[in-house]
C-alpha cells in the first residue's frame, strides 16, 4: 500500500531522514517510535509532500507521491493527523468535522461518515455544536482523528495521539484506534508511547536519528534487549 525508498530529507545542513526504508501493507497497523528528534515526524510530513525531499520515492499502490502536489495528496486516501491536533478552535465540533469531508460530493457518504466517527465518539455528538477551541485535549485528539475519518481515507498517518493525554484517555484512544484498524483502515502511527503502540501494531520500525536501526513484529522488536531497556521500561 505505502513503501518508502531510500527517502533524504535535509533542513539546512541537517540530515533528517537518511536513505529510510518502511513498507505500509493493506489492513496494518505500522508504529514508528524513536526519541525525539529522530525524523518520526518528518516522515510524516515528507509523505503529504510538507517537507524538501533530497532523494528517494515514496510509492501509495503505483502512484509516488514524490511528484505529487501536497493539496492532491489527501485526494488520493491519505489523512494526516498531525502532532498537537490542529482542530479548527473557531469552529464548531460539526463544521471541523465537515472540513474533513471537504472533497466528498455524496451527501449521504458524508452522513455515513459522520454517523461512524459518532459511534466511535459518542461524546463529539454531545458536544457537536461547542466550539472546538473550548474542548479538553482528549476531546480535541478525538475531534482531529474523526476529521481524518470523514475523508474516507485508506490510510491513516498519526502523530503522537497520546501526547499530553491522561493514561484513561491514552487508553481510550488507542481503543479506538483499534476499532478503526478493524474497519479495515491502515494506520502508520508515530508514538513515543511504546507500550501503547505496541499495544495495537503489527509490525514496528524504530528510528534513531533519521535511520531505521530496527524493524520486524511486533513481538520480536519487542523482545530485542536494547528496545526493552529504551522504550519499554525493561
Amino acid at each position: 500500500m505505502l513503501s518508502i525508498r531510500d527517502l533524504h530529507v535535509y533542513y539546512g545542513g541537517i540530515k533528517a531522514l537518511q536513505g529510510i526504508n518502511i513498507d505500509v501493507n493493506e489492513g496494518e497497523v505500522v508504529a514508528l517510535v524513536g526519541a525525539n528528534g529522530a525524523g518520526k515526524t518528518t516522515t510524516l510530513r515528507s509523505i503529504f509532500r510538507l517537507t524538501p525531499i533530497v532523494k528517494g520515492d515514496i510509492f501509495f499502490y503505483e502512484i509516488n507521491l514524490t511528484k505529487v502536489p501536497t493539496h492532491r495528496v489527501a485526494s488520493l486516501g491519505i489523512a494526516h493527523v498531525p502532532e498537537g491536533r490542529r482542530v479548527f478552535p473557531n469552529m464548531t465540533v460539526r463544521e471541523n468535522l465537515e472540513m474533513g469531508a471537504f472533497l466528498i460530493k455524496d451527501k449521504n457518504i458524508i452522513k455515513n461518515n459522520l454517523d461512524f466517527v459518532y459511534s466511535l465518539f459518542p461524546r463529539l455528538k454531545e458536544r457537536e455544536k461547542q466550539l472546538a477551541g473550548t474542548l479538553s485535549g482528549g476531546e480535541q485528539q478525538m475531534l482531529a482523528i474523526g476529521r481524518a475519518l470523514m475523508s474516507n481515507a485508506r490510510l491513516l498517518l498519526l502523530d503522537e495521539p497520546s501526547m499530553g493525554l491522561a493514561p484513561l484517555l491514552v487508553q481510550e484512544i488507542f481503543s479506538v484506534l483499534k476499532k478503526i484498524n478493524e474497519e479495515k483502515r491502515t494506520l502508520l502511527l508515530v508514538e513515543q508511547n511504546a507500550n501503547m503502540a505496541f499495544s495495537i501494531a503489527h509490525r514496528v520500525y524504530v528510528m534513531e536519528t533519521g535511520k531505521i536501526v530496527l524493524s520486524g513484529t511486533t513481538q520480536e522488536v519487542a523482545n530485542n534487549e536494547a528496545v526493552k531497556k529504551a522504550y519499554l521500561g525493561g
